[in-house]
């Protein structure tokens, strides 16, 4: 009798596993639309100056002047394909992080949260970071950008 209930128990268990799909699984932090970039660009006008893919910087760094500030910079999320995701969730936002402040530090441009400006404070070079955001936690973060500073 133990052995029938054992059996039952195990059956039951197999089949309730096998019908909770990893879709229906509300733990996991991926199972909401969330975007899905994997890449970032930033542009001056409309032109590419850093392109972010495959977890590397492969191009361009983040320039501005001693005591001045740089032009606008785009932010530009990339997906799995290399094409710009155009659209976000409410919810969504970037973050830039400089590692060095005394060197450099960013504002976005006022009601924008794409664009920011950096603020060269003295000559040298740091690095950033930037993070796409969906509320509270980031979906995305690019390795560290070069931000140099000078002339």
């Amino acid at each position: 009798m133990k052995s029938r209930k054992f059996l039952y128990l195990l059956v039951s268990a197999v089949l309730f596993m096998a019908a909770c799909d990893k879709e229906d699984n509300p733990v996991d932090p991926h199972d909401d639309e969330h975007n899905e970039a994997e890449g970032v660009q930033l542009l001056i006008n409309t032109a590419p100056v850093v392109v972010v893919r495959e977890g590397k910087v492969q191009s361009g760094a983040v320039a501005a002047p001693t005591g001045g500030q740089s032009p606008v910079y785009t932010i530009q999320f990339l997906d799995h394909d290399g094409d710009v995701i155009s659209e976000f969730e409410a919810a969504s936002s970037a973050s830039i992080e400089i590692a060095n402040p005394d060197i450099a530090t960013a504002a976005f441009v006022q009601g924008q949260k794409w664009q920011f400006t950096i603020q060269g404070l003295q000559a040298g070079a740091t690095t950033m970071v930037i993070k796409l955001l969906h509320g509270d936690h980031a979906d995305f973060t690019t390795p560290a950008i070069p931000v140099v500073v000078g002339g």
